[in-house]
Parts: C-alpha cells; structure tokens; sequence
C-alpha cells in the first residue's frame, strides 16, 4: 500500500461542496492500493463558510487525520467587513462591501487570507514524511494558498508533488472586484505560475478550466471531475406522496446576486400549475426581493443551509431538480458539485447558464438527464416544464455512472501510479 499525503484546508466538520471531493476519494483510494493521510487545520482555529458536523461520521477508519493550529487574518477581514461569516475566497459578492475591506483582501492576502495556515502545515507536513514513507504529496484548492505548501516541500524536500485545482486561481471571477495594485497582481501571477510549473501532475475539474490553466503554462491538465457516492442514497427516503400534484422544484446551494434566476423566476409566474420552489441554502436579498417582485413568494420554501445527509433527502424528494450557473467571468468550466448529486437521482434536470458549449451542457447532453436554457428563454423553460408529465427524460444510467466516485477515484489513481 503506497501512501499519499493529502493537504486540504476544508476537511470535516467544515462544510460544503469543497469538502466532498477528498473526503470520497480518500474513502476509495486503499481500494486502488493508496492509503490516504490527511493534513488540515484545527477546526477551532479554521475560518470555515459552513459546518457539517454529521460528515465527521464519514471519515473512514482508514483515514489518518493529522490536524494543526493556524493563524486566521481573514477573521480580522470578515470583522472589517462586517460579516458573521467568511466567504470561500475571502470575499462576499454583496454589494455592501466597502472599498477598504476589498482593497485589504485584495493586497495584504496574496493569494488568499488563509495563507497563515501554510507555516504549521509545512513543519507538520515534514515531520510526517519524516516518519513514515511518503509516496506522493497532493495539494487541493482553493484556498490556493495550500499549494503553497506544496511548492516548499517540493523545493526543500524533492518530493513527488500533485496539484489539485478546483477552481480558477488568478482569474477567479471576485479578483476583478479586489481593488488589487499592480504589484499585487503580479505577486500572485508569480505565485500562480510557479505552482503549475513545479509539479509533477497537475488535476482539475473541467475542461473549461484546463483552457484556462494552458494559458497560465502549457503543460499536461487531467479532469477528474466531481461526483456522486451510491452509499450516500442508501437511506435517502422520498417523503412526497404519490397522490401530490403539486410540482416540487429542488434548488441546493448558495443563491446570491450573481447567479441571475429571474428567467426562471419569470418562467414559474406564468406556469398554471400548483408548484413549490424549495431552496437548500443561503439566498441573498437581491434574490429575495426578485422572488417577491415575481409574484411567486407564497410558493418558496427558504430552508436554510441543510446538512449533506439532508440535501440529499431534499432531491429526492423534488420532481425537478435546478441548477443555476452565475454569471461570472469564465464560467464555460463552472460546474456545480451538485450537478452530478443531481444526476444520481435520475430526475429532470433545469439548468440556467449563458455559456454555450460549456462544461454543464456537455454533461447533460452526454447524460440525456436534462436541458439547459439561456437567461433570455423564460418560454422555452415554461414548455418544458409543462412537457414534464408527458414526456421521460432519457437518463443514460452507463455515462451517469462515470460520475460516480469510485470510478473518479480510479482517474485520480491512474496519475498517481504514473509518477
């Protein structure tokens, strides 16, 4: 069994998408002879968006957890913002953010506020490969400033070091918004290029994303994308009953200002049916306000942000399950973790985005499990939805099963006996 050293920021009990990807593969990886060892931040010291505390109870047995203190400037910054939470890249898209606390994220942070984990996790990281043999280090992002700590156990060590992007680093969409100085820029450009230049193997999430990275530095980019885990459905239990005629439409995940719903706001107005709208998550009072303005308020369920367990319960109890792209810079590569949680459930999937040819067309035109629809179709949304109890969605259970995170892993494991 060789062993991997994985360094991630958010681990259980942080919360969200983020979580999910290694908390799987690290539950497949000794299956392909791989045994995973965690290394992350004290949760009482971490800046997490969400908690899950109920995903503690997922981490295998296996699994060596390793956990060290941190120093959190991005506390000081959610202060100065005046937020009770901190956002994922250390910056809310709400329009209340001042001048001051986009400027001090954008230029004292580089790249990112969680970068005062990087000295503890670089001296425990070596006194892990000190004690035992390391075949492999993986390092995932965001935060991208955890690749950091890769980069100086790849220069001070030798070791065989892997990078894990999630999402775009130095052309993510809330950099515009930083008030970032020129030195600043540059400074993570060279943070940027440095990273990919240096590792051995280099993974993402789509090919929209590769597209971007090649620009960065032309070298080799493997999607492994994210995915869905059968055992997770295992208890999931639908609670509508058969006889219900009301149409139950599922939304997970964060609904803020740059996500643009109002076509499909506008398209339920006009639908004659009885219908529920349920949404899993924060919303923000620019979308509230459409939602009122729409006409469709009584007919919105606001649930909150829900455990993993209990959004899962949440889709398989709709009859239409949505997905919304935002409207960001680069967005062709955005895929929603919960796309493919989506596809599990073998249910009609509505997707929002203005990317053609982007990365969530092409999986559900591969899938056969949905459609999706510009921002300026709310009538080809509305016939859809009304062809919905006439017509079957053409789910192709053989690519959806691509998705699933075992067969991901066994990607991920094809990079790794390569090195």
């Amino acid at each position: 069994m060789k062993n991997l050293l994985i360094i991630t920021y958010y681990w259980p009990p942080a919360g969200g998408a983020g979580v999910q990807r290694w908390l799987k593969f690290s539950k497949y990886l000794p299956e392909f002879g791989w045994h995973p060892i965690i290394l992350t931040v004290d949760p009482d010291q971490a800046s997490y968006p969400q908690r899950d505390e109920s995903l503690l109870k997922e981490v295998g047995d296996e699994v060596e957890v390793f956990r060290t203190k941190s120093f959190e400037p991005l506390q000081l910054y959610a202060k100065a913002a005046g937020k009770e939470r901190v956002p994922y890249g250390g910056f809310s898209n709400e329009k209340s953010n001042s001048s001051f606390s986009r400027f001090l994220r954008g230029n004292f942070f580089i790249p990112d506020a969680r970068r005062g984990w990087n000295r503890f996790a670089i001296a425990k990281a070596k006194e892990i490969i000190s004690s035992r043999e390391i075949d492999c280090v993986i390092t995932t992002g965001p935060p991208q400033s955890t690749h950091l700590i890769g980069l100086s156990l790849k220069r001070q060590l030798g070791i065989k070091w892997g990078v894990d992007l999630r999402d775009p680093w130095t052309d993510i969409y809330y950099n515009e918004k930083m008030l970032r100085t020129q030195w600043a820029e540059n400074r993570d450009a060279k943070l940027e290029k440095q990273t990919l230049q240096e590792a051995d193997f280099c993974i993402t999430v789509s090919n929209g994303f590769v597209e971007l990275f090649k620009q960065k530095v032309d070298r080799a980019y493997h999607v492994v994308t994210n995915g869905f885990d059968e055992q997770d459905l295992v208890n999931v239990v639908p609670r509508k009953s058969a006889e219900s005629k009301k149409l139950i439409i599922s939304y997970t995940g964060t609904m803020s200002d740059i996500y643009e719903p109002d076509v499909f706001f506008e398209a339920l107005a006009r639908y004659g049916g009885s219908f529920e709208l349920r949404i899993a998550g924060s919303i923000s009072e620019g979308v509230q306000k459409k939602i009122d303005d729409c006409g469709i308020s009584e007919s919105v369920n606001y649930l909150g942000y829900l455990s993993h367990a209990d959004a899962l319960k949440e889709m398989s109890n709709a009859d239409l399950l949505l997905l919304i792209s935002p409207m960001v810079k680069n967005s062709k590569g955005i895929i929603p973790g919960k796309l493919f949680e989506y596809l599990a459930f073998h249910k009609p999937i509505v997707a929002i985005a203005d990317n053609e040819g982007g990365d969530i067309e092409r999986i559900l035109k591969q899938t056969g499990a949905g459609e999706v629809f510009s921002r300026t179709n709310n009538g080809g949304i509305l016939k859809w939805i009304n062809t919905l109890g006439s017509t079957s969605i053409a789910n192709n259970s053989e690519m959806i099963q691509k998705y699933h995170r075992r067969n991901l892993t066994k990607q991920l494991v094809e990079q790794l006996n390569k090195i």
